[in-house]
């Protein structure tokens, strides 16, 4: 005969005492599951994740951690454990960086991955791209591994240097950014590709 007294007094019923305990006092809990959905998607389309080498300076403003939401009780960390890969903005700046950082991610994580920002750079001699740097492989096997991408923001910063000092054309470095974006387009067809740039003149 089963002793009772091993399963009512054993983890799984000191668990499910707290989940109800925590649904009973908390206001928000008591709110029903479509107004909870609407509040955690509002909550996490205004977070970005920052996947960062340690150069940039961003990286020390913004770390990548578990939002605290997550750790209130078991309930919700539930109901939003895959929320901030679906919802949030995921920014990277590197390469190898991101590759290691998406092989520490679950399949149903990096599945349900669907908003990117990469940021890039990009080096113009006169009209020239004399160099360039993507946080990702430049044949897109990397982005093909996210089936739910929606939306990719390039941020390019672009540095402009002339052969002999002169300026070099206004348009220049719009036309390599929709160029690159547009090759981004190719890559992922489908998917939503944004584009913007800042740049800085050498001497």
């Amino acid at each position: 005969m089963q002793d009772d007294r091993r399963v009512l007094g054993g983890p799984l019923d000191a668990l499910l005492l707290v989940s109800k305990l925590n649904q009973i006092a908390s206001p928000f809990l008591q709110l029903s599951a479509e107004s909870r959905n609407s509040i955690y998607e509002h909550y996490f389309q205004q977070i970005k994740w920052l996947i960062h080498s340690e150069e940039d300076e961003r990286h020390r403003e913004h770390t990548l951690h578990v939002p605290s939401l997550l750790l209130v009780c078991r309930q919700i960390y539930t109901e939003t454990a895959l929320l901030p890969y679906s919802k949030s903005l995921l920014s990277a700046n590197n390469l190898t960086l991101f590759a290691k950082w998406l092989a520490t991610r679950s399949i149903l994580q990096v599945n349900s991955i669907t908003r990117l920002e990469l940021q890039c750079s990009l080096a113009l001699m006169d009209h020239s791209i004399t160099h360039h740097t993507l946080p990702v492989d430049k044949h897109g096997t990397l982005l093909r591994s996210f089936p739910r991408l929606k939306y990719i923001h390039l941020q390019v910063d672009v540095t402009r240097r002339t052969r002999f000092g002169g300026p070099t054309h206004p348009n220049c470095a719009q036309t390599h950014v929709n160029d690159l974006r547009q090759s981004f387009e190719k890559i992922v067809p489908g998917v939503e590709v944004t584009a913007a740039h800042a740049t800085e003149e050498e001497t």
